[in-house]
Protein backbone atom coordinates (compact mmCIF):
# COMPACT_ATOMS: atom_id res chain seq x y z
CA UNK A 1 0.00 0.00 0.00
CA UNK A 2 2.72 2.49 0.75
CA UNK A 3 4.08 2.15 -2.83
CA UNK A 4 0.99 3.84 -3.92
CA UNK A 5 2.09 6.79 -1.90
CA UNK A 6 4.99 7.94 -3.81
CA UNK A 7 5.03 11.24 -5.15
CA UNK A 8 5.14 12.17 -8.49
CA UNK A 9 9.14 12.02 -9.39
CA UNK A 10 10.90 12.76 -12.54
CA UNK A 11 12.28 9.72 -13.90
CA UNK A 12 15.70 10.97 -12.34
CA UNK A 13 17.43 13.21 -10.51
CA UNK A 14 19.68 14.44 -12.87
CA UNK A 15 20.72 13.50 -16.18
CA UNK A 16 21.62 9.29 -16.13
CA UNK A 17 21.06 8.97 -12.63
CA UNK A 18 17.98 7.53 -11.47
CA UNK A 19 16.23 8.71 -8.76
CA UNK A 20 16.34 6.94 -5.23
CA UNK A 21 12.90 4.96 -5.23
CA UNK A 22 14.35 3.74 -1.55
CA UNK A 23 14.42 7.38 0.34
CA UNK A 24 11.04 7.89 2.68
CA UNK A 25 11.31 11.77 1.69
CA UNK A 26 9.53 10.76 -1.59
CA UNK A 27 6.53 9.46 0.06
CA UNK A 28 3.50 11.69 -0.09
CA UNK A 29 2.99 11.18 4.11
CA UNK A 30 0.33 14.10 4.10
CA UNK A 31 -1.89 12.03 1.50
CA UNK A 32 -1.31 8.82 3.50
CA UNK A 33 -2.23 10.35 6.63
CA UNK A 34 -5.71 11.67 5.19
CA UNK A 35 -6.07 8.52 3.74
CA UNK A 36 -5.89 6.57 7.22
CA UNK A 37 -7.61 9.32 9.11
CA UNK A 38 -10.73 8.73 7.09
CA UNK A 39 -10.27 4.83 7.33
CA UNK A 40 -10.35 5.67 10.93
CA UNK A 41 -13.45 7.88 11.06
CA UNK A 42 -15.12 4.97 9.28
CA UNK A 43 -15.02 6.53 5.63
CA UNK A 44 -14.06 5.68 2.34
CA UNK A 45 -10.48 7.12 0.77
CA UNK A 46 -9.18 6.96 -2.64
CA UNK A 47 -5.54 6.07 -2.64
CA UNK A 48 -3.42 6.86 -5.39
CA UNK A 49 -2.07 4.14 -7.81
CA UNK A 50 1.47 4.91 -8.63
CA UNK A 51 2.72 3.53 -12.10
CA UNK A 52 6.92 2.43 -11.56
CA UNK A 53 6.86 2.58 -15.03
CA UNK A 54 6.41 6.22 -15.63
CA UNK A 55 6.95 7.23 -12.47
CA UNK A 56 3.75 8.98 -12.15
CA UNK A 57 0.61 8.44 -10.11
CA UNK A 58 -1.79 7.27 -12.43
CA UNK A 59 -5.59 8.92 -12.91
CA UNK A 60 -7.13 6.46 -11.64
CA UNK A 61 -7.57 6.08 -7.47
CA UNK A 62 -8.30 2.58 -6.15
CA UNK A 63 -11.08 2.88 -3.40
CA UNK A 64 -10.48 2.00 0.46
CA UNK A 65 -13.11 0.71 2.65
CA UNK A 66 -13.35 1.41 6.27
CA UNK A 67 -12.96 -2.07 8.33
CA UNK A 68 -12.76 -3.41 11.83
CA UNK A 69 -9.02 -4.15 11.03
CA UNK A 70 -7.22 -2.32 8.28
CA UNK A 71 -3.38 -3.47 7.28
CA UNK A 72 -0.90 -1.27 6.24
CA UNK A 73 2.12 -2.51 4.66
CA UNK A 74 5.38 -0.84 3.56
CA UNK A 75 8.91 -0.56 4.12
CA UNK A 76 9.02 3.31 6.14
CA UNK A 77 5.51 2.69 8.15
CA UNK A 78 7.38 2.68 11.46
CA UNK A 79 9.68 5.74 10.47
CA UNK A 80 7.52 9.04 10.84
CA UNK A 81 6.54 9.03 14.59
CA UNK A 82 3.68 10.13 13.87
CA UNK A 83 2.27 7.43 12.12
CA UNK A 84 3.49 4.98 14.19
CA UNK A 85 1.66 6.26 16.56
CA UNK A 86 -1.67 5.58 14.47
CA UNK A 87 -1.24 1.82 14.43
CA UNK A 88 -2.98 -0.06 17.33
CA UNK A 89 -0.80 -2.81 16.54
CA UNK A 90 2.81 -3.04 14.24
CA UNK A 91 4.78 -5.75 13.01
CA UNK A 92 8.62 -5.53 11.48
CA UNK A 93 9.25 -8.53 9.40
CA UNK A 94 13.44 -9.12 9.33
CA UNK A 95 14.43 -10.22 5.66
CA UNK A 96 18.09 -11.39 5.23
CA UNK A 97 19.71 -9.62 2.18
CA UNK A 98 20.11 -12.20 -0.56
CA UNK A 99 16.01 -12.73 0.10
CA UNK A 100 15.54 -9.11 -0.24
CA UNK A 101 17.87 -8.91 -3.60
CA UNK A 102 16.22 -12.17 -4.95
CA UNK A 103 12.88 -10.83 -4.78
CA UNK A 104 13.71 -7.68 -6.17
CA UNK A 105 15.02 -9.09 -8.84
CA UNK A 106 12.39 -11.59 -9.95
CA UNK A 107 9.44 -8.74 -9.51
CA UNK A 108 11.82 -5.93 -11.65
CA UNK A 109 12.51 -7.97 -13.95
CA UNK A 110 8.81 -9.17 -14.38
CA UNK A 111 6.88 -6.14 -13.53
CA UNK A 112 9.34 -3.64 -14.52
CA UNK A 113 11.11 -4.45 -17.52
CA UNK A 114 14.79 -3.87 -16.14
CA UNK A 115 17.41 -5.93 -17.02
CA UNK A 116 19.83 -7.75 -13.73
CA UNK A 117 22.64 -5.74 -14.35
CA UNK A 118 20.05 -2.44 -13.81
CA UNK A 119 18.96 -4.31 -10.65
CA UNK A 120 21.92 -5.33 -9.08
CA UNK A 121 23.30 -1.81 -9.39
CA UNK A 122 20.60 -0.09 -8.27
CA UNK A 123 20.49 -3.10 -4.85
CA UNK A 124 24.49 -2.01 -3.94
CA UNK A 125 24.52 1.54 -4.94
CA UNK A 126 20.62 2.65 -2.96
CA UNK A 127 18.45 -0.30 -1.94
CA UNK A 128 21.01 -1.96 0.18
CA UNK A 129 22.32 1.39 2.11
CA UNK A 130 19.18 2.79 2.53
CA UNK A 131 17.74 -0.14 3.77
CA UNK A 132 20.67 -0.16 6.35
CA UNK A 133 19.68 3.73 7.14
CA UNK A 134 16.01 3.77 6.89
CA UNK A 135 14.28 0.31 7.32
CA UNK A 136 16.46 -2.23 9.56
CA UNK A 137 16.23 0.76 12.12
CA UNK A 138 12.54 0.73 12.60
CA UNK A 139 12.69 -3.04 14.09
CA UNK A 140 13.00 -1.26 17.76
CA UNK A 141 9.35 0.40 17.04
CA UNK A 142 7.76 -2.65 16.24
CA UNK A 143 5.25 -4.33 18.86
CA UNK A 144 6.20 -8.05 17.10
CA UNK A 145 9.14 -9.03 15.14
CA UNK A 146 9.38 -11.86 12.86
CA UNK A 147 11.98 -13.73 10.39
CA UNK A 148 11.15 -13.55 6.97
CA UNK A 149 10.41 -16.16 5.52
CA UNK A 150 7.50 -16.56 7.72
CA UNK A 151 6.46 -19.34 9.93
CA UNK A 152 3.41 -20.87 9.50
CA UNK A 153 2.95 -21.08 13.42
CA UNK A 154 3.92 -17.40 13.54
CA UNK A 155 0.89 -16.37 10.95
CA UNK A 156 -1.26 -18.51 13.56
CA UNK A 157 -0.28 -16.89 16.31
CA UNK A 158 -0.79 -13.97 14.91
CA UNK A 159 -4.14 -14.60 13.22
CA UNK A 160 -5.09 -15.45 17.16
CA UNK A 161 -3.85 -12.30 18.40
CA UNK A 162 -5.67 -10.44 15.66
CA UNK A 163 -9.41 -12.86 16.64
CA UNK A 164 -8.52 -11.08 19.88
CA UNK A 165 -8.89 -7.83 19.32
CA UNK A 166 -7.19 -4.71 18.96
CA UNK A 167 -6.79 -4.40 23.17
CA UNK A 168 -4.80 -7.38 23.09
CA UNK A 169 -1.99 -6.74 20.66
CA UNK A 170 -0.34 -4.35 23.28
CA UNK A 171 -0.15 -6.65 26.48
CA UNK A 172 0.51 -9.80 24.08
CA UNK A 173 3.18 -8.45 22.50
Amino acid sequence: MLDDFYRETPASSGPGTPANFDDPSLIDWERLAEVLGRLEHYEAAGVPVYDFVTHRRLSEVRLARPAPIILVEGLWLLHPPALRERFDFSIFIECPQALRFSRRLRRDRRTRGRSADAIRRQFHDTVAPMHDRFVAPQSHFADLRLQSPVSEQAVRQLAVRILEGPGHFKEAA
